[in-house]
């Protein structure tokens, strides 16, 4: 079965092109250059930006179009080891340049607020409305760090609607849940963990992490957390 498997012939190398880290350098050397008016660098910055997240979204297009195919190249009870392990690897690279993709589309949209050109007032506020101007319409178009923060988050709004729906990770949660339900899992485990401490200590104000009491509560008879 390994021997007709499209994807037990292929190299561990998801990708021939060239290094990221050889463009990205190459890139960089091309911003750097010292000529120019301030209007000419801001611009070239920009552009570097755009070259970073322009490339690292396309490496994960490409690797995610990779991992469909070998997904769906074998069939989960006859897939090799090889296989399934080639396609994990997609998968996790793929979702790490999604990550670095969506960083520098941050920056795409931090840059242009934080610092605006020098001649024009800020454009493109990232409040806009069709309806008539509120008074919070204004102040957030007239307050650049206001500007700046809405723009986080319409960019925190655009990757969680890329992300795993909420049954998607209600499931994982479960299933990685070792003991109990699914507050044995992750975050939710932990903020219990901490509601459960404060009620055994009976403390009726705020844990104060460097209060005596509280620090000897912490360690057991060996002094250790």
């Amino acid at each position: 079965m390994a021997s007709t498997n499209p994807a037990s012939g292929q190299s561990r190398q998801l990708l021939t092109d060239r290094p990221a880290i050889d463009y990205f350098a190459n890139a960089l050397d091309d911003c750097i250059d010292d000529r120019g008016t301030k209007a000419e660098k801001r611009a070239r910055i920009f552009k570097l930006v755009d070259q970073y997240h322009s490339y690292a979204f396309e490496r994960y297009s490409r690797l995610k179009t990779r991992t469909d195919i070998l997904s769906a190249s074998y069939d989960d009870s006859n897939a090799s080891a090889e296989a399934r392990d080639l396609a994990l690897e997609a998968s996790r690279e793929a979702e790490s340049w999604k990550q670095e993709a969506q960083v520098w589309n941050l920056l795409q949209n931090l840059l242009p607020v934080r610092y605006p050109a020098v001649d024009v007032t800020p454009s493109g506020p990232p409040f806009a409305s069709s309806t008539k101007p509120t008074l919070w319409h204004s102040f957030v178009n007239g307050n650049p760090l206001a500007m700046e923060r809405m723009s986080v988050l319409r960019w925190l709004h655009t990757i969680s609607s890329e992300g795993p729906s909420i049954d998607e990770v209600v499931e994982d949660l479960h299933a990685n849940a070792d003991r109990g339900d699914i507050i044995a899992h992750g975050w939710i485990h932990t903020r219990s963990t901490i509601k459960l401490r404060k009620s055994v200590l009976a403390w009726p104000h705020v844990l104060d992490p460097s209060a005596k009491d509280i620090s000897q509560s912490h360690v057991n008879s060996l002094k250790t957390p």
